[in-house]
């Protein structure tokens, strides 16, 4: 049996002049995500399906279950953002001013002049925290991370390299072997896909 390619899609949806958001379900109802009950509602960073060349290969084979991509879409409600993660859990209610994704391993947020930086393997803890009162730039991230979260610096520069412009690995996709024995659908990547950032934090195309 081929693997499952699973893409996420998102309906904004309108009910007496407030908005709401649902997942959209090829075989079953809708899910309802978000109510109906936000003034401004947009989803950014939607799941980006690769070609049918890029995934036939794996698709057809007999050892892979299903192929995702690893992504966190930002929902913009009532102008404030938050995230939703793997399993459509809305993270970070309305809390935040920006969102930014630097690469599928780390998104920067915003709130008022205070920054958080986070690794998707942990939405609990960010790894580096701290305020800025000028725009913030991805050079002045990384000289902040050098010299104040090593660590940090390190995790994200294995992930967005350069300078005037910054290459990122931005969008990754994974594939599912079931292991019966652990009963546990283990993941491999498939394949990962760069985007080019200005020094300004905005995307400008894909490499």
């Amino acid at each position: 049996m081929p693997a499952k390619y699973i893409t996420k899609k998102y309906k904004i949806v309108e009910q007496d002049g407030k908005y709401g958001l649902l997942r959209i379900r090829e075989n079953s109802e809708d899910e309802v995500i978000l109510k109906p009950i936000y003034s401004s509602l947009e989803v950014t960073n939607e799941d980006k399906p690769l070609s049918k060349s890029e995934i036939q290969h794996h698709i057809n084979d007999p050892t892979l279950v299903s192929i995702v991509e690893y992504n966190f879409p930002i929902i913009i409600a009532d102008k404030k953002c938050s995230l939703l993660d793997v399993g459509d859990f809305y993270r970070f209610t309305n809390k935040y001013d920006h969102i930014v994704k630097l690469s599928f391993d780390h998104y920067l947020f915003q709130n008022q002049k205070t920054y958080f930086l986070y690794e998707t393997g942990n939405f609990n803890k960010p790894i580096a925290k701290f305020i800025e009162f000028e725009p913030l730039s991805l050079e002045r991230l990384f000289q902040i991370l050098e010299e104040r979260y090593p660590k940090a610096h390190l995790s994200l520069q294995k992930r967005v390299s350069g300078r005037e412009y910054y290459i990122s690995q931005y969008r990754r996709y994974l594939g599912y072997h079931w292991i019966t024995e652990l009963r546990y659908h283990h993941p491999i990547v498939i394949a990962t896909k760069t985007e080019v950032f200005r020094n300004n934090l905005i995307v400008e195309d894909i490499v």
